[in-house]
Parts: structure tokens; C-alpha cells; sequence
């Protein structure tokens, strides 16, 4: 006679091995995407397939056109697969919604992150909110947006969030206040896609998922990068430090500043200055 399980009920067995089932081909999936394995070594794929919606995974700043009638002040609106998020300097608002038939429609409420905020910036994300509940008309032109039947906002892409298209190779690394220029036998370089960082460290290549998040109406914001894999090769003493700095500092959430060529990354006690390589 064959002995029960009694470790796992047959139902909980059922439940755990319909979950393996689900899980085991997006496992699959992500590591396949990330990893490519090929003569036993590890390296990162490049290919990248892009966004049908030209909207997806971008930030835009809002500015008000004369005499609009819309929020008084400017906004970012960022875009994600079925959901918008949009913020009036203060708390980030946040719903799931659609624009696919020429007008940007919140599906369900929208929810707010509850900071305390100053009486102008409450009155300011009101009206935000007002005018994004009123399923404002949506106009795309290339790199620029029209909200509302009376473009009330016009919206660019911000110059901070076009890091991508371009390689920025390192030039200084910073820890704890003091800058060493990388030396001239080290290439460490970093380039944004979408939803993408790719990277060299000098020694090491390294790819993980960012999010870029300017401030309004300037080429600086925020870094945050998740999920970082790095290949694990040895390195000489120059490359070492300079490998370790970059991870350090793009590991997490670092500020960013573009300035000219120029591109500034802190991450606290570490930090980094890059140039645009083209």
C-alpha cells in the first residue's frame, strides 16, 4: 500500500506545482533576456525590441500654453503600460488608463503617494488631478504632446530623459569628496535604452533595469537602478577601483546632471563624471 504525503496535502501540492508551472517559463524568459551563455562564459545581449506606443516608458514635462485654463503649474507625466503617474512638484498621482482612442482616460481612481505638501503645491496637484479625471483630448508630434481640447498642456520630452542614443564614457570617479581622473588604459562607459543600462567597468560588462525620473524643466533628476548583473572577470589594479566606483555608484538610486557634454552621477559617498562619446 502506497504511503500518503504528508508533508504536502494534495491540494496545497496541486496549488505548488500550478504555480511552477506559471513560474518556470517567465523565469526562464528573464534570465534568457538578461544572459546569453555561450562557450561557458557570460555575456549580455544588446538587442533591444522597441516600444510599439511611442508613449510607453517616457516622461514628458507639462507647460502651460497662454491663457490655458488647465493646472497653473508644470507638470511631469510619465507614461507605463496601461497606467499614467503625474506630479505637480509634490506627491506623485497615479492611475491605470488608456490613449488609444485620442484621449488620455483614467480607468479606476487615481492614488497619490500622501506627502504633506505646501498650500500652493495642494492646490496646484488639485487641479492636476480635476484636469486628468476630465479624459483630456491627447495629440502626439514627435518628441511633443498636446493634453486637453484646448491644448491646456503642452508636453516635451526634458532633455534629462533623452540619455539615451549616446555613450558616456567615465573620465572621473569620485569617493568621499575627492574626484581621480580614470586613467587612459581604463574604458569604463555607460548607455541608456528605454528601460536599460548597459555597462562597461573597465574589466567587467553589466546590464540592469533604470528608471529615469527628471525634475521639471531641468537636465538633472534621479537614477534607479534595479536588478544590476555584472559578468566576473579578473581585473588589474586600475581597472579594480574604477570597477568599483561605478558599481557603487549605479547601484541603487544616484542624482544625475547633464551640463553640455558633460554628465554628473551621485550616489551618495561615490560618484562619477562621464562624457558623451557620441
Amino acid at each position: 500500500m502506497n504511503t500518503p504525503d504528508r508533508t504536502h496535502p494534495p491540494a496545497r501540492r496541486r496549488r505548488r506545482d500550478r504555480w511552477r508551472r506559471r513560474l518556470a517559463p517567465a523565469v526562464v524568459t528573464t534570465i534568457a533576456g538578461a544572459l546569453l551563455v555561450t562557450g561557458g562564459a557570460a555575456v549580455f545581449a544588446t538587442g533591444d525590441t522597441p516600444d510599439a506606443d511611442p508613449l510607453v516608458g517616457r516622461s514628458f514635462t507639462a507647460v502651460p500654453a497662454p491663457g490655458a485654463t488647465g493646472p497653473a503649474e508644470p507638470v511631469t507625466i510619465r507614461f507605463e503600460e496601461g497606467r499614467v503617474a503625474a506630479s505637480a512638484g509634490c506627491n506623485t498621482l497615479a492611475a491605470r488608463a488608456r490613449w488609444d482612442g485620442g484621449r488620455l482616460e483614467l480607468e479606476g481612481a487615481l492614488a497619490t503617494t500622501g506627502k504633506a505638501c505646501s498650500p500652493a503645491q495642494e492646490e496646484a496637484e488639485q487641479r492636476l488631478a480635476t484636469f486628468l479625471r476630465s479624459a483630456p483630448a491627447l495629440q502626439v508630434d514627435g518628441e511633443e504632446i498636446r493634453l486637453g481640447d484646448a491644448h491646456e498642456l503642452v508636453l516635451t520630452r526634458p532633455r534629462a530623459d533623452r540619455l539615451g542614443g549616446v555613450v558616456w564614457r567615465v573620465t572621473h570617479v569620485r569617493r568621499d569628496g575627492r574626484e581621480t581622473a580614470v586613467p587612459r588604459t581604463v574604458q569604463a562607459d555607460v548607455w541608456f535604452t528605454e528601460e536599460t543600462m548597459r555597462l562597461r567597468t573597465g574589466c567587467n560588462s553589466g546590464v540592469g533595469s533604470v528608471t529615469v525620473t527628471p525634475d521639471v524643466g531641468a537636465d538633472r533628476g534621479t537614477l534607479d537602478v534595479d536588478r544590476l548583473l555584472t559578468t566576473t572577470g579578473a581585473c588589474t589594479p586600475q581597472e579594480t577601483p574604477v570597477q568599483a566606483a561605478v558599481i557603487r555608484t549605479l547601484r541603487g538610486t544616484s542624482s544625475f546632471a547633464v551640463s553640455g557634454e558633460e554628465l554628473r552621477l551621485d550616489g551618495g559617498a561615490d560618484g562619477l563624471v562621464l562624457t558623451r562619446l557620441g
